[in-house]
């Protein structure tokens, strides 16, 4: 099976209903970008070095010298992919135009970033989400001119984020997302002849998703400050626990001085409005 095959294989027909309101949808932004502002400051930092000086607050400058609530790539791309979504959302976001547009704003924004981890990724949180409110999407041959452009690690670690953001927005526990979410991303890998090994990105990526949801007891905090202190891509995985965690807890369980703390949390709070239009949408017109 090629790449193409494997990564339409992610888009099966799903019976879960869609449970995301609009404080789930402002949430998953808002918790990405407390997430990424609380790991940006430490993000060369190894896991050796974060455990003997935890990220415990929202800081400043630190090793980049950027003020306390600054974001970057992650936020700023999952903003940039739900303002996408809507300036071209057409017929109630039917699912083939959803899988079209998807696959425009991926050759677009990623196929030449050097980075496309921290693209691909907020993405695949997004899209997730957007997902669950689409049941009946079905593209195997929705995707036909996706190209091999990204690194086996992108499409094993996106996968496994689509899936957790799906499941999540289908009312599943994180922990019980994060189970389901890797064994349909193993599914994918092996379709596609992709090895993800035990030291892997992805490997990575689901021992700390596994850590945080199992320690934190659905707490926003320790699940966001455990995966910045992990040392794996501090602002990343900061963001992509901090997304899954404020899509879960909702916006209400995302401490307000963290928020208030964020440069631009206005313009982060209008792409999960933007988000929850496109899941009403997508509800109403029964896609």
């Amino acid at each position: 099976m090629s790449v193409i095959d494997g990564i339409k294989s992610i888009f099966a027909p799903s019976q879960s209903k869609c449970v995301v309101t609009l404080s789930h949808s402002v949430g998953l932004f808002e918790g990405g970008s407390v997430g990424e502002a609380l790991g940006m400051p430490v993000k060369d930092r190894t896991a050796e070095q974060l455990h003997r000086s935890p990220v415990t607050d929202m800081l400043g400058f630190g090793d980049y010298q950027t003020p306390g609530g600054t974001l970057s790539v992650c936020s700023s791309s999952s903003c940039g992919f739900a303002t996408f979504m809507s300036d071209n959302e057409v017929q109630g976001f039917a699912p083939q135009r959803f899988l079209a547009l998807c696959n425009s704003w991926y050759l677009y924004k990623v196929k030449d970033e050097e980075a496309p981890l921290r693209l691909l990724l907020p993405a695949a949180v997004v899209a997730g989400c957007l997902f669950s409110a689409l049941p009946r999407i079905n593209v195997r041959d929705a995707l036909p001119s996706m190209p091999d452009l990204v690194c086996d690690s992108c499409i094993s670690s996106a996968s496994l984020f689509f899936g957790v953001s799906k499941y999540i927005s289908a009312g599943f526990s994180p922990k019980e997302a994060v189970k389901k979410a890797s064994d349909l991303s193993s599914k994918i890998c092996s379709e596609i002849g992709l090895v993800v090994n035990h030291t892997g990105i992805t490997t990575s990526f689901k021992n700390i998703l596994n850590s945080c949801f199992d320690s934190a007891e659905g707490e926003f905090s320790a699940m966001v400050l455990g995966a910045v202190n992990s040392g794996v891509f501090p602002d990343l995985s900061g963001y992509l626990v901090g997304a899954l965690a404020g899509l879960s807890c909702a916006s209400d369980g995302i401490p307000s001085a963290w928020k208030s703390s964020v440069s631009g949390i206005d313009a982060v709070r209008r792409s999960g409005e933007i988000v929850n239009t496109l899941i009403s949408h997508a509800l109403a017109n029964k896609v």
